[in-house]
């Protein structure tokens, strides 16, 4: 799965509008830089056990971040692993917004996550209470019925019921559980040595077996119980990391591994427990590292392209739009919050009170198309107010079955049209400077980008907010919102999703080539899994 990179390469980079450049790498670049695709071991029946951090909700889970990882560095689900365990799909077989397929490959939502659950549980140390399993998809039976080692298991409420569900013997586990025992008041000391039955049993199913403990996420500070749990999670961690030393085998090796390096509870998570997309990126990336599997492709496959090159339309607003629909974009709704900060400085500014509409509206028409691109470039400013947002609302490209919906605030992402089902994308500073947003509908499902960085990608659409040819900026509605905001430029492309183009100064000189190359003369080599655009995951 490596590939074999030449010592010296002059490339010519070409824009969509002709400017031309050349770009040389040299040795030290190449072995500093190097590819990253594959995993350093197969990792065959691969099974991600936990509670509700592994089985995920109303987000999708680290271990959907983590399969993209695994797709953009060319790993194939059935050849070089495939996904096991007891469970299929997330917690109320909620859809967690996300869409079927990525790059080309289908989501196996298959893992032994099970929501609310704790160690004691999972390893048969207590029975299963009641109302704790076979409704709501949580899953039933234990780490023996799961790997075939029993057929039943045992309940507080129903004596010893049969298990007749899914088993498997995984050939690597990755096991994060433990912070429901904490909260429960269990000890360190005791939710470590469940821990290792749940390790020693995995180990009697399979000899040979791979294990990857984490001590669970800590709390956010927010949360009412952090106080107390925190330090029992930090005293987990260091008890595991003693104790696990001892757990190997001969066949066997066990591996402490730390998924929450990175990961910030107050602005990763959601409800102060479960992690948020950022979250479950940073948790993603920290897994792939561990298992030796390379960071994502930023730029999702896609040719990337700056805005001012996308299909010819673009505006940088070096004067206000008009109120007319014959220009590519004009202000509709209450037109006089949009001013001109200045003549001539390309800067536009919206003030848009609750109660007055006040929005750009593009003359689009993307007719059968199945693919579009929409960047703005824009600072938020602080009005005071919760919620005072910026929209990005496009269609998907083929009629708006399903409509793209950003919402930009002040200090976050979010992605959604309803406010119960919306997801938290990001929550970096939108107020400190101007700011890139790029969203990008491919066929499969959308992509978001805020400058140079990738924020998520194969986010479903939103079949409520459907309607054909539909490119909203700003405030959309009349009620319920305001808007504060400065625009740069506002651009879109209609003929096909474009990644971004990453910023100067952001990249050593020889990335600037390498996603060129793949996608040109290393492409056409034709080798599966070598060679190819995706496995170099560079920026």
């Amino acid at each position: 799965m490596r590939c074999p990179l030449p010592v010296n390469l002059l490339v010519n980079v070409t824009s969509r509008r002709g400017r031309s450049g050349a770009c040389l790498l040299w040795a030290g670049w190449l072995l500093a830089l190097g590819p990253t695709a594959g995993a350093a071991d197969p990792l065959g029946r691969l099974a991600l056990v936990g509670d509700s951090i592994t089985q995920g909700g109303p987000s999708p889970s680290y271990r959907h971040a983590f399969w993209k990882h695994l797709v953009d560095n060319g790993l194939v689900e059935g050849s070089d692993f495939t996904f096991v365990g007891s469970q299929t799909g997330f917690y109320q077989n909620q859809s967690a917004g996300i869409a079927a397929t990525y790059r080309g490959e289908s989501f196996a939502n298959v893992h032994e996550g099970h929501w609310g659950w704790r160690a004691k549980w999972l390893n048969a140390d207590e029975p299963l209470p009641a109302g704790r399993y076979d409704t709501a998809n949580l899953g039933s039976g234990t780490i023996a019925n799961w790997t075939g080692q029993s057929t039943t298991f045992a309940t507080s409420n129903a004596g010893t019921v049969a298990y007749t569900g899914t088993t498997s013997v995984p050939d690597t586990v990755v096991a994060m559980i433990g912070i429901n025992d904490l909260a429960d008041g269990s000890s360190a000391a005791e939710v470590s040595g469940r821990v290792e039955r749940i390790v020693r049993q995995y180990q009697a199913a399979n000899p040979n077996v791979r294990v990857y403990v984490a001590p669970p996420l800590p709390l956010s500070a927010s949360h009412g119980s952090a106080g107390s749990v925190n330090p029992q999670v930090a005293t987990l961690a260091a008890s595991l990391g003693t104790a696990a030393a001892g757990w190997s085998t001969a066949g066997s090796t066990v591996s402490v591994i730390d998924l929450a390096a990175g990961f910030e509870g107050t602005t990763m998570t959601y409800d102060s427990v479960h992690p948020n997309h950022a979250g479950e990126r940073v948790i993603a990336a920290n897994l792939a590292s561990a298992l030796g599997v390379g960071p994502r492709d930023a730029s999702l496959g896609l040719a990337r392209t700056a805005a001012a090159d996308l299909g010819g339309v673009f505006n940088d607003f070096d004067a206000l739009p008009g109120t007319s629909a014959g220009s590519s974009f004009f202000r509709t709704g209450t037109t006089g919050n949009f001013t001109d900060t200045t003549a001539g400085d390309s800067l536009v500014s919206l003030d848009s009170p609750v109660g007055q509409a006040s929005y750009l509206r593009a003359n689009w028409a993307t007719g059968s198309n199945a693919a579009v691109t929409v960047d703005v470039r824009l600072q938020m400013l602080d009005n005071g107010r919760a919620d005072n947002n910026f929209v990005i609302w496009s269609d998907d490209g083929a009629g708006g079955a399903d409509a793209g919906f950003l919402r930009i605030f002040p200090d976050r992402l979010e992605w959604g049209y309803a406010s119960a089902s919306r997801l938290t994308l990001d929550t970096s500073d939108n107020t400190d400077a101007l700011h890139d947003f790029r969203v990008a509908y491919d066929g499969q499902g959308y992509a978001v980008w805020r400058d140079s960085a990738l924020i998520a990608d194969g986010l479903a659409g939103d079949a409520t907010t459907s309607a054909a040819n539909l490119l909203v900026l700003g405030d959309f509605s009349s009620s319920g919102i305001s808007t504060a905001a400065v625009l740069d430029h506002a651009a879109y492309d209609i003929s096909g999703a474009f990644a971004v183009v990453p910023e100067p100064g952001l990249l050593p000189p020889a990335a600037c080539c390498l996603g060129l190359l793949a996608r040109a003369g290393w492409r056409r080599m034709g080798r599966r899994k070598t060679c190819h655009d995706r496995n170099f995951s560079l920026f």
